[in-house]
């Protein structure tokens, strides 16, 4: 074998382990929170698509249990009437800081705090964290919480509505989730199956966020050493 042919074969081996490694658009995992994807063909459409929340939010989320769930599809299309069936009951509200800023039209970091308040009046705070991004000519949310990494796959609904769900079986955790973003505010509404829930009835759990945005930079966004 002459030094060309090996020199030859050294360069071929060397191109395809950068090619099999990833070195030709590699997309990382979907719930990868730190390393943003290359931009594809398939994500142009979706340019700009979370930049209307970045900034400081600040509202509620409820969550709510029916007791009498019926033999009927979940609903696609929500509304605040859905939640005034004297069957649903309100069983946690948790207070909520977002604090979203977008690195690319592709891709935006959110830092989460939530605070649940127990029945004798003590807090509890929870910090997440994640992003929002584009990739595989898709919307995916994936946020990084204490105990687990939760990724819903997003769908434009309209200029001002993204519909995100999650369908994992095993366990069960399947949700969907309408969130509407304004000028000023932006309403989450959705429902969710969990562990033994009957998917032939309708959702036993149904969730209700309302923000307002807070006039500071996104700069201001609080860090945790660690992160």
């Amino acid at each position: 074998m002459t030094s060309t042919t090996i020199r030859t074969l050294l360069y071929l081996l060397l191109w395809s382990s950068v090619w099999f490694s990833g070195g030709c658009n590699a997309q990382p995992a979907l719930t990868d929170i730190r390393e943003i994807p290359p931009v594809t063909g398939a994500d142009q459409p979706f340019a700009g698509v979370f930049g209307s929340l970045d900034g400081h939010w600040k509202g509620v989320f409820k969550i709510y249990r029916d007791s009498l769930p019926g033999d009927h599809v979940a609903p696609q299309q929500l509304s605040i009437a859905d939640f005034h069936r004297a069957s649903l009951q309100l069983v946690q509200t948790i207070q909520v800081d977002q604090w979203y800023r977008s690195l690319t039209p592709f891709f935006q970091r959110v830092r989460i705090r939530d605070v649940y308040s127990g029945a004798s009046g003590s807090q509890d705070t929870v910090w997440s964290r994640g992003v929002n991004k584009v990739q595989n000519g898709a919307p995916w949310c994936a946020v990084k919480k204490p105990d687990e990494t939760v990724l819903h796959r997003g769908k434009s609904d309209g200029p001002e509505t993204l519909i995100w769900r999650r369908d994992e079986r095993r366990p069960l955790k399947k949700e969907y989730f309408r969130e509407t973003v304004r000028e000023s505010a932006y309403a989450i509404l959705g429902w969710g199956y969990y562990g033994q829930d009957d998917l032939r009835k309708s959702p036993p759990w149904w969730f209700y966020g309302e923000y307002r945005r807070i006039p500071e930079p996104a700069e201001k966004s609080p860090s945790r050493r660690g992160n």
